[in-house]
């Protein structure tokens, strides 16, 4: 409703008519779920879908999935489906496309009607004004209306790559500690035998009350770190339940196995260009800048660009009927203060472009390093320190047997292999933690093992 044709001062229905065309003219289409979901999907292989608490189909998918041993993959879908902060974040596309649509709309006309009378007269003064100047404008608007839609819809994907990895990392976090709580559980096991012996060997006055309280005291250390890591487990049960849009009363099982590593790893330069093509932070930046370089030369113009056009009819002796015009006069303002704001606006987001890549650039090569230390460390556990210690329980079996050592020192060394496998635990549980936030640095991409590839620790532990 921007634009009026030259017959607007000599006919009236063309005047109504032309504002009727321009205000039916083409805007942005609501309704492009299905493409952006698509589109996700293609990014992260993974079912996106908006309420889907309302989608049958969906929740018999959620309640199959939780039926089976819970795969990192399964607890990924149901989080991204049934995320309900997720969920609300999904809303932000509607709203930045209702704004990129309102940018398209013209402003309504005004009718205006006056009726005075005095003196035995009557006026009465009858009109419609439209503002024309917009239409100017218009496109600029539609196209800033796109920018900041296309912003919107990047750091919706990026608020998706990120709950894919909170799920994975609380997913890897839980699975490690399900599996030091099984070796802890054998810990306990081993103190409670020694324990148990020196409370007979003291009884039978073979050895000191220090030495027993000794016993005592380690069983009671290891039997604490049992609860905690129990609780523990509790916890990030509850933890992994949020993120997956669940309540307490809904149950799953996971596997309490880390799977084991590849063997190759990316390169770290492929790794910090893959960064900087696909975190979707980066890329709404991006678009905001440029959609600000393209506002700028408007901006003093748009803030003084004030217009109406109307048509009139007056009736006091006789009828009288005419155009109107009424256009703002730039004295007081001229538009600089909102092209310097524009202008400070840009540079602003050019800094924090700037600071962005600088600061996604470090973090991945932070990650980077982090998780090849401990894909090192449970390299080396797994070949060496952990054969080492096999050998020596087996040595010391051996020496009991022949009673050249006593128990103790079985038990001792039986805790030593322990411990070594508990460290090479948490270093695995790392390593997956760590991995998780480097893909999430980098945009997605990295590869992560299948279900059912992991690494045996009951078989490694086998004498």
């Amino acid at each position: 409703m921007k634009l009026f044709t030259h017959y607007i001062f000599n006919k009236k229905n063309t005047v109504l008519a032309s504002m009727l065309l321009i205000g039916c003219s083409t805007v942005p289409r609501l309704g492009v779920w299905n493409d952006f979901k698509d589109e996700l999907a293609l990014k992260t292989q993974y079912l996106v879908e908006k309420d889907a608490d309302k989608n049958q189909a969906l929740q018999d998918t959620i309640n199959f999935l939780l039926a089976e041993p819970l795969t990192v993959d399964a607890a990924i879908q149901i989080a991204v489906l049934n995320n309900p902060g997720l969920q609300a974040v999904f809303e932000e596309l509607g709203i930045a496309q209702a704004d990129w649509l309102q940018a398209g709309l013209l402003t309504n006309p005004k009718l205006k009607a006056q009726v005075l009378s005095g003196g035995g007269e009557v006026k009465t003064e009858l009109g419609i004004e439209q503002d024309f100047m917009g239409f100017f404008l218009r496109p600029l608007r539609v196209k800033l209306g796109e920018a900041q839609y296309q912003a919107v819809k990047h750091r919706v994907e990026h608020e998706v790559f990120s709950l894919i990895a909170d799920v994975r990392e609380s997913y890897y976090t839980l699975q490690g500690d399900k599996q030091l709580l099984t070796l802890l559980q054998s810990v306990v096991e081993a103190s409670e035998a020694a324990k148990e012996l020196a409370q007979r060997q003291y009884n039978a006055g073979n050895i000191s009350v220090l030495d027993l309280s000794r016993h005592q005291a380690n069983y009671h250390e290891v039997k604490l770190a049992l609860i905690q890591n129990e609780i523990q487990v509790e916890i990030e049960q509850d933890v992994l339940n949020q993120k997956m849009g669940l309540t307490s009363a809904q149950s799953w099982k996971i596997k309490g196995i880390l799977p084991q590593f590849s063997e190759d790893e990316p390169v770290l330069l492929e790794l910090v260009s893959r960064a900087t093509e696909n975190r979707m932070d980066l890329q709404a930046l991006k678009v905001e800048i440029k959609a600000l370089e393209e506002v700028l030369p408007w901006a003093r113009f748009n803030q003084i660009a004030e217009g109406e056009l109307g048509f009139g009819q007056e009736k006091e002796q006789v009828l009288s009927s005419g155009p109107e015009l009424k256009i703002a006069v730039p004295i007081f303002d001229l538009g600089q203060a909102e092209a310097a704001k524009k202008k400070a606006e840009l540079r602003q987001k050019q800094k924090q472009l700037k600071a962005l890549g600088q600061e996604i650039h470090t973090e991945v090569v932070i990650l980077y390093k982090d998780m090849m230390v401990n894909r090192k460390t449970v390299d080396y556990f797994q070949k060496t320190i952990i054969p080492v210690n096999q050998l020596i329980v087996e040595s010391a079996q051996k020496h009991y047997n022949y009673m050249l050592q006593g128990v103790y020192t079985l038990l001792e060394s039986k805790q030593d292999e322990i411990n070594a496998n508990r460290d090479c635990i948490e270093a695995l549980k790392t390593y997956w933690i760590t991995r998780s936030r480097l893909d999430f640095a980098i945009g997605g991409g990295l590869e992560f093992p299948l279900s059912g590839e992991e690494y045996d620790l009951q078989e490694s532990m086998k004498n």
